[in-house]
């Protein structure tokens, strides 16, 4: 990952300064997006686990409506998550060309992880709704012929397969999509750790990135909460459901 280096050119103290902004601004759209986008995955499945242990409707609603809420558009997944993740990879480049400190590197690969990420979250998106499909369709006996029948039963138990394992996939790409993003600015913004030299296990192994991924955590399931709660809650919300249902939402 070298080539970033080719691409750094020399840069004046007033661009210095523009580079900073640059990367506050960047930071600003990634971190809400990040954040909801890792609550939203992890409370999705969990209410799927819920749902399939106590076979609660609520639980399996408010998982495929959770798994929805950040995914309505591939362009803004892009937009907020991997073009400012790009963005601060080549900030700090530039900001610490020649001083020897791969944070730029540690940066893509974090966008990497967070691109397989968005693959598999909109594939355990979809495979919930083309599940339910097959579910109805099984129920209902659809099909003109025994072979169809037989067909539409065995999409089914794939589609569910494919389900389990896009949600699991989807959480540790985020997992380390978040953690090589905190331990790449924690390592940026630390200058005493300079001195000592680093490598991909002073990332991995550093108990400063291993609590601020906590606190990253922590944040990512309150601002998750807070979004549901605007989300179902709010006075002109045009959600509508069921009693028992908002009760759900609103006792978690």
């Amino acid at each position: 990952m070298d080539f970033l280096d080719k691409l750094v050119l020399p840069q004046s103290a007033h661009h210095m300064v523009l580079i900073k902004y640059l990367l506050v601004l960047a930071n600003i759209l990634l971190v809400p997006y990040l954040s909801v986008l890792t609550g939203s995955l992890i409370f999705s499945i969990y209410f799927k686990k819920q749902a399939e242990k106590k076979n609660n409707p609520h639980a399996y609603r408010l998982s495929k409506e959770l798994v929805d809420l950040v995914t309505f558009n591939k362009s803004v997944a892009i937009a907020l998550g991997i073009v400012p993740l790009l963005s601060s990879a080549f900030g700090y480049a530039q900001l610490l060309h020649l001083s020897n400190f791969e944070v730029s590197n540690y940066l893509l690969l974090s966008a990497l992880f967070l691109l397989a990420a968005i693959v598999m979250i909109f594939t355990f998106k979809y495979s919930f709704h083309f599940k339910d499909i097959f579910k109805a369709a099984d129920e209902k006996g659809i099909g003109s012929s025994d072979f169809e029948k037989e067909q539409i039963s065995k999409y089914s138990v794939n589609t569910n397969s494919m389900n389990r394992k896009a949600g699991k996939i989807a959480l540790y790409a985020t997992i380390f999509a978040v953690y090589f993003y905190v331990g790449a600015v924690q390592l940026a913004i630390d200058s005493e750790r300079w001195s000592a030299g680093t490598n991909v296990f002073s990332i991995i192994f550093s108990l400063s990135t291993f609590i601020n991924f906590l606190q990253f955590f922590v944040g990512s399931l309150a601002l998750t909460s807070i979004v549901v709660l605007y989300k179902y809650f709010r006075p002109n919300s045009n959600i509508k459901g069921e009693g028992e249902y908002f009760d759900y939402i609103k006792n978690f």
